[in-house]
């Protein structure tokens, strides 16, 4: 059974030139432990397809066709809805790192307020587990640099 299964994924964006097709008829499917790698030249539709399916589309964005999580059409939810998948179940990892991180704010900061805001642990808790990813990833004296 697939954890995800993207059918038929169709994104259009309203411009000022009229509809334009960013994504037409993508379809994949992954199950719990695979990795999946989307590659393509430049304005191929990478980004549009997975923000469609994490609901970040812009404004003027449409998408059509079914995002199916754990059962659930993605697509189909609201942003309070997706709120409770975001960030504890299923998230984007940008392809351009500088842009995953602020260099100027310190990493504990940014960790811990992702944790508090997507797992509503408080300050301390939100801090440890931080500190635990940090020890999991084998940076050196995580306690430190958090």
């Amino acid at each position: 059974m697939s954890l995800l299964e993207v059918r038929n994924l169709n994104v259009g964006f309203d411009t000022a030139e009229g509809e334009v097709h960013a994504v037409n008829d993508l379809n994949f499917s992954i199950k719990a432990g695979e990795t999946l790698a989307i590659v393509g030249e430049s304005g191929s539709g990478k980004t549009q397809s997975l923000m469609s399916v994490m609901g970040l589309l812009a404004e003027n964005g449409r998408a059509e066709g079914q995002a199916i999580f754990k059962g659930e059409d993605l697509l189909k939810m609201s942003t309070s809805e997706l709120n409770k998948y975001r960030g504890r179940e299923i998230a984007m990892i940008f392809q351009d790192p500088m842009t995953s991180l602020n260099p100027y704010l310190r990493i504990d900061k940014q960790m811990i307020e992702v944790v508090m805001h997507h797992q509503g642990l408080n300050k301390n808790d939100a801090r440890e587990h931080a500190v635990e990813m940090l020890r999991a990833v084998r940076i050196p004296d995580p306690a430190v640099s958090a």
